[in-house]
């Protein structure tokens, strides 16, 4: 028979045993998983701003801020964000539009809607007032309008100014040629980051829009690495796509291959992308979704470390098989807790990034 004593010494030390291994494994869960973004710190509502969210991409980025927002852990939120920077009122008919259809029922008030003339650095700054992160692109769709009455100073009442649209709007016109009106978009992107600087934005994510001709690409990425506002610039060699019959709730329909390229101020731009698939191979599905790339913006704010800057190249594998919940359920599932559905599966692959 086994002494008390001996049994009361090894079931200590198993219990010590147990525990320490219990810490162990819930350090190195807590390492590998946490964000490295706005997620970190869950109570510190970061403040999003997003450039032509006009367009249908921006209207799906902002509504993906939208729900976040009101998701504890996401770090994003904030009183009267996201905020739409536009030209025209005009624009909040546009967001709501789409709001109204991939995200049931949502809207954007008056509070959320910044009338900004985009020739006028300072004037762009202003509208990024307590702003801590920016969504914009590389090239927009353009659309001439009249100024909205009140709005821009100096400017009278038959005036037009160009609406912008992230990156595109159905049914809309395309007033200016993409491949005729390089210096305007130069002069937006070269103006928003000025502005970004000057506001002290911390982080801003540029998706790199359908229309980009190279040389934009080069010229857009020698102001990133010029300036000083740490970035994540987006970009696919997949044929970009809209899908008709999306909702926040049906989620991410792509099986998504994400690559990460780390840059640093004072990197070459024509170095970097003569070093860089620009093309990519031609495995996979070759076609992503507008509304997963939307997905993948948001998703790098909450998971990526905002003071890195990097290239995030994302291609679609395959698609998610589509699941009649009627066939597997009796109730529906709720989508409360979820800004987006298999929003948790870009995270986890984002954590294996850097």
């Amino acid at each position: 028979m086994i002494p008390r004593n001996v049994l009361n010494y090894v079931f200590l030390l198993f219990a010590a045993c147990l525990n320490s291994a219990e810490s162990s494994f819930s350090l190195s869960m807590s390492e590998t998983s946490r964000p490295r973004g706005s997620g970190a710190f869950p109570a510190n509502k970061q403040k999003v701003s997003i450039f032509g969210a006009a367009g249908y991409l921006g209207a799906n980025c902002f509504g993906f801020v939208q729900r976040a927002g009101s998701i504890y852990g996401t770090g994003l939120g904030g009183i009267s964000f996201p905020r739409c920077i536009g030209a025209t009122g005009f624009a909040a008919q546009c967001l709501n539009k789409v709001l109204l259809r991939n995200f049931k029922l949502a809207f954007a008030g008056e509070d959320s809607i910044y009338l900004t003339d985009m020739a006028d650095v300072n004037y762009i700054k202003r509208r990024l007032k307590g702003t801590d992160a920016a969504v914009l692109g590389t090239a927009y769709q353009l659309e001439k309008r009249p100024v909205t009455s009140n709005t821009y100073e100096g400017r009278n009442p038959n005036a037009k100014t160009y609406e912008f649209y992230l990156d595109d709007r159905r049914a809309g016109r395309n007033d200016v040629d993409f491949e005729s009106s390089l210096n305007i978009h130069l002069d937006f992107f070269r103006n928003t980051m000025q502005a970004c600087s000057d506001a002290g934005i911390k982080h801003v994510v540029v998706i790199e829009t359908p229309n980009t001709a190279d040389v934009l690409r080069r010229e857009c990425t020698k102001i990133l690495l010029e300036g000083d506002v740490p970035f994540t610039y987006l970009r696919t060699s997949d044929e970009m796509i809209q899908l008709n019959d999306f909702t926040f709730e049906s989620g991410i329909r792509g099986n998504l291959n994400m690559v990460s390229s780390l840059v640093k101020p004072g990197d070459d731009s024509d170095d970097l992308w003569d070093s860089f698939d620009v093309q990519g191979d031609s495995t996979g599905l070759g076609k992503t979704a507008r509304e997963d790339m939307a997905a993948v913006a948001i998703q790098s704010l909450i998971s990526l470390d905002w003071s890195k800057s990097r290239i995030l190249d994302v291609r679609t594998n395959n698609l998610f098989i589509q699941t009649d919940i009627n066939y597997i359920a009796t109730k529906p599932p709720k989508f409360d807790k979820e800004w987006c559905v298999r929003s948790n599966l870009l995270a986890s692959r984002m954590e294996r990034l850097e």
